[in-house]
């Protein structure tokens, strides 16, 4: 079943549950009287900005949003005493009830709270404009707050470092869309209107019902790790292993029929079915059963339904991403894509393996920028901050490190600038911090023969390695904060595809040649640093990561204290966001 037939199959479904728990109608006329006193009582919860029916009663940032609703209706009530009440309630109620189908949770709508004040309502003998209003008002904040969480996001993603701002196109007027609903009487497809487009999204949520059905329905691999388990060594749970991986989808029906049930050898299919899940599970795919692998084929299936719906919010918290080329790199998952068209899997893909920051101090920083020019044989321009922990304590040891090391003092960086003599002086004042240190274009340059220039805010960029060898490891987390590639002369023929002068040749005689140049994009490309630890390949096949940074943690710390968050006061654009920290076309001929 496909996701748009199960979303329309399921909410009708709920909406028919929900009905049966209406015994009185919620669509009787109002009073004249009644309808006299409500504008009054609505104008009241609107400018107290709490609402007692609510568990989370503070709506200081919906308080706009639900004036507007109830402004162009004359503050009357939205949902009670029209002819289609009771049925839209209960379509409300449906979508609310189904928020876990698209990673959300019911109980963050005061569901059950509002159908027994429903009920209650409808056995009011004469029901005053305060509880007229507080109902009507609770209904509207629950659907304006659920809106907000599948468009934009639970909470606010600026609290994660998250710099990418939600642009024009994203950007929706959240009252009139739902007034739009109830005039149309189509309140049972606002979630399909208001989820992501994205291809990544919606086979999140296609794994998202899946890991739902395993953790009911499929039995837990226990394994108390002790040794490493190499293939044609016993296992006593094998058969236990080998059902567990076919539930997975790791070992296919075809290969599940050729093992023996009664063997404890690990050997043939099922060790090819673990190399699968290993690399699934960014791990090393050799078949071998160590601490690391066992630690995830014993993880509980609850565990990763959390990791699919925080990967799911992530993605809410995207601008709009059109059909262009676009650089994307999943830190933890220490992996770089380029994709030909962002939102077609089937595009044409380069893929590649990346060394990202530290976890412990040096962290890979989240964000969605334009590549706006490269350099070849760049010199290093060494960070202040690394220049003061590192490089200066060197030196002291060492009066010689600087030329041992290749680096030269300048008085500001540029590919321009010309290196200053080291002497007792330019050291003194180096050391005080008037001074900057770069390290020449070379073997010892960590940036390698080419670096991808993204201006931003952190400083971090793509570049080449002079230490290749970390690419063999499966945890990758070993550079400043910085991005290192593994095929950096294939992502330069993605980057300068189309643009005159640059093919394969060329761009190797420039990665190899004597001197340091620059080459300005004709196109800029995105380049988006996302932090996700599920995720969904362009085969559409899953993949889990380890939280190296911490970051699921503080995501679900933060989504335990849900609170509303102001949409209005982010910035209107990518485009805004990046004027603020571009450089000028001066700037964009020195070094950044």
């Amino acid at each position: 079943m496909t996701y748009r037939s199960a979303s329309k199959l399921i909410l009708p479904l709920l909406g028919l549950l929900v009905a049966t728990c209406w015994q009185l109608s919620l669509a009787a006329p109002l009073p004249d009287k009644l309808e006299s006193s409500l504008p009054t009582a609505i104008k009241t919860i609107i400018a107290d900005q709490k609402h007692p029916y609510l568990k989370q009663q503070n709506f200081q940032y919906l308080a706009e949003q639900l004036n507007d609703l109830y402004k162009t209706n004359d503050y009357q009530p939205v949902w009670l005493g029209r002819q289609l009440s009771d049925k839209q309630i209960q379509d409300v109620f449906a979508v609310l009830e189904s928020a876990a189908i698209n990673g959300l949770r019911s109980t963050d709508y005061d569901v059950e709270n509002l159908k027994q004040r429903g009920m209650a309502f409808t056995h009011a003998t004469k029901p005053d404009a305060g509880e007229t209003a507080l109902f009507d008002t609770a209904l509207s904040l629950v659907l304006l707050r659920f809106s907000q969480h599948l468009h934009y996001g639970r909470v606010n993603p600026q609290a994660f470092n998250f710099n990418v701002k939600p642009d024009a196109k994203k950007r929706m007027d959240m009252p009139a869309f739902i007034r739009a609903h109830i005039n149309h009487d189509d309140l049972a497809n606002i979630p399909a209107l208001l989820e992501p487009s994205l291809w990544q999204y919606h086979e999140l949520w296609q794994a998202l019902g899946k890991y739902r059905s395993l953790t009911n329905s499929v039995k837990p691999f226990t394994f108390a790790y002790q040794k490493t388990i190499h293939p044609g060594e016993m296992l006593p749970q094998v058969n236990e292993l080998q059902h567990y991986l076919n539930r997975l989808g790791d070992l296919p029906e075809a290969d599940a029929a050729q093992t023996t049930a009664d063997s404890t050898v690990y050997q043939g299919v099922l060790v090819e079915a673990v190399k699968r899940f290993q690399y699934r599970h960014g791990l090393s795919p050799d078949g071998v059963i160590g601490k690391a692998t066992a630690a995830a084929l014993t993880m509980p299936l609850n565990l990763r339904v959390q990791q699919i719906e925080l990967a799911m919010e992530r993605l809410r918290w995207l601008p709009v991403i059109e059909a262009t080329p676009l650089i994307l790199v999943n830190i933890p998952a220490f992996e770089l894509t380029a994709y030909h068209n962002f939102t077609r899997p089937d595009s044409g893909v380069l893929k590649m393996k990346v060394v990202v920051g530290k976890a412990l101090n040096h962290q890979t920083p989240v964000l969605l920028e334009q590549m706006r020019f490269i350099d070849f044989l760049p010199y290093w321009n060494i960070p202040a901050s690394i220049a003061k922990a590192e490089v200066v304590p060197d030196l002291d040891q060492d009066g010689n490190y600087l030329d041992k090391q290749e680096m030269e003092l300048v008085s500001e960086f540029g590919n321009h600038i010309k290196a200053l003599p080291i002497s007792d002086t330019t050291v003194a004042a180096f050391k005080a911090g008037l001074l900057k240190v770069r390290q020449r274009p070379g073997k010892k340059n960590p940036l390698g023969r080419i670096k991808f220039m993204f201006p931003n805010q952190y400083n971090v960029y793509l570049h080449d390695t002079s230490a290749g060898g970390l690419f063999a490891h499966s945890r990758r987390d070993f550079s400043h904060g910085c991005v290192r590639v593994e095929k950096p002369e294939l992502l330069a023929e993605f980057v300068l595809d189309g643009q005159d002068g640059w093919t394969q040749d060329s761009i190797l005689q420039a990665m190899n040649g004597d001197k340091t140049q620059r080459v300005l994009l004709k196109k800029p490309v995105p380049v988006l640093f996302i932090y996700s630890s599920a995720a969904v390949d362009e085969n559409k096949q899953l993949h889990f990561y380890q939280d190296i940074y911490g970051q699921d943690r503080l995501l679900i710390e933060a989504l335990a204290k849900l609170q509303d968050w102001p949409i209005k006061d982010q910035a209107a654009g990518l485009d805004q966001s990046q004027e603020a920290i571009m450089p000028d076309k001066k700037a964009l001929s020195a070094d950044w």
